[in-house]
């Protein structure tokens, strides 16, 4: 899909229904595929943790507390949750649908941040999917700074994102976030 323009706006309206600024009356931000993704990186995420949470000594919340929080102002609840090892959070684990226009990606700085305060080395992953994940689209143009250009690879203790236009399949995103987790801990115990 082409980046959107004025000039070729009347194209992409055919492709996707382009919606006013904001949620509107009587409207959700969650569409049928974000609410699929995020369904589906919080089973995976409980499913991974399940399993290393028996290894080692690991906690889990799905959102930060405001004492959590620098100065008690906003929120985290990612949707695959938070990973504390040692009453640290190591792992954070967010997933993102968005089509080829949208702002559901600029939510995702602002949780990042937050993390960064926190532990400047946890492993903050993204799974993201849709239009908005190819090359120009908000999703992949706004994630590659904080990403240094590197998608689709494992950076323990840094910002990792996992791009598909399409769906990912479960099992894909529990080997992923069992190799996160891996390299996260090789990174804290020097393993």
């Amino acid at each position: 899909m082409p980046i959107v323009t004025k000039a070729n706006m009347d194209e992409v309206k055919q492709w996707e229904p382009i919606m006013k600024g904001g949620i509107q009356p009587g409207t959700t931000a969650t569409s049928d595929e974000s609410a699929r993704l995020d369904n589906q990186v919080k089973v995976a995420s409980n499913t991974a943790f399940e399993y290393y949470s028996k290894i080692y000594d690991l906690k889990f919340q799905a959102k930060l507390t405001k004492k959590q929080i620098p100065y008690g102002i906003g929120a985290l609840s990612p949707d695959g949750g938070i990973w504390f090892y040692q009453d640290k959070p190591i792992m954070m684990i967010e997933a993102k649908h968005q089509g080829a226009l949208g702002n559901a990606i600029e939510r995702w700085y602002k949780n990042m941040y937050i993390a960064r305060v926190i532990n400047p080395n946890i492993t903050y992953l993204t799974f993201a999917t849709g239009l908005g994940v190819k090359q120009g689209g908000p999703i992949y143009d706004t994630l590659y700074i904080p990403h240094d250009g590197e998608y689709n690879v494992i950076r323990a203790g840094k910002n990792t994102a996992f791009l598909s236009v399409e769906a990912f399949e479960l099992d894909k995103l529990v080997f992923w976030i069992k190799r996160a987790f891996v390299a996260t801990m090789k990174g804290i115990t020097n393993d």
